[in-house]
């Protein structure tokens, strides 16, 4: 099994998804990839770290509140995770606007680097 960090690294460098990804296959995806399934972590990661990435506080797109200086991409994966098990979804939904709710109770100013 890969160690995570390397898992995350990868699914940061993959491309975000371009098709509509649904509640249900992210939150499988995720699932999956808690489970030990590669696979499924990375396309979990990809697609949460592409939405993560909005998030981003920097000189051009400052934050109105206190920033948090750093993020791991770890913790930024689980809070969207959490976030299902607390406010289960619709699955047929798309998945972005839960990430980004999930992210942004987290992290309500953002975060200047991963």
């Amino acid at each position: 099994m890969i160690h995570a960090a390397i898992l995350f690294a990868i699914a940061v460098a993959q491309p975000a998804p371009t098709s509509f990804v649904t509640t249900a296959q992210l939150q499988a995806d995720c699932v999956a990839g808690v489970g030990g399934d590669e696979a499924g972590m990375i396309r979990c990661a990809s697609a949460v770290m592409a939405e993560a990435e909005k998030l981003k506080v920097t000189p051009d797109q400052p934050s109105t509140c206190m920033a948090v200086p750093h993020v791991a991409p770890e913790k930024i994966i689980w809070s969207y995770i959490d976030w299902l098990s607390a406010n289960p979804p619709d699955g047929s939904v798309e998945a972005a606007p839960g990430i980004m709710t999930a992210l942004l109770e987290k992290f309500p100013c953002g975060w200047e680097g991963l």
